[in-house]
């Protein structure tokens, strides 16, 4: 990995470590990112075109995934004990 790609790696997690000195702003940054992951999910499965059958199942989908991971993180404690305590270094060891 070169210089310039740790450094950028660097920044986006520095930001994302402000956000997570709360625990409100991570829950909705989780919340934000996996709404983007259902709507990138269809976007890449129907080619960017839905037609309102699909539209109605993103709608759906795109609330009770959300839910189901959220509400299962705050019951395990992530939010509470993981999220907090991380540092910038630990969360580098994953794109190593």
């Amino acid at each position: 990995m070169s210089m310039k790609n740790r450094l950028f790696i660097k920044k986006i997690f520095s930001g994302y470590l402000k956000l997570a000195s709360r625990r409100r702003y991570v829950i909705l940054l989780d919340i934000f990112v996996l709404l983007f992951a259902v709507y990138i999910s269809y976007a890449i499965r129907y080619s960017l075109r839905l037609d309102p059958a699909h539209a109605i199942l993103l709608f759906r989908n795109s609330f009770t995934f959300p839910l189901c991971i959220v509400s299962m993180l705050l019951l395990g404690g992530t939010y509470r004990f993981v999220w907090p305590k991380g540092s910038i270094e630990e969360y580098l060891i994953f794109f190593r």
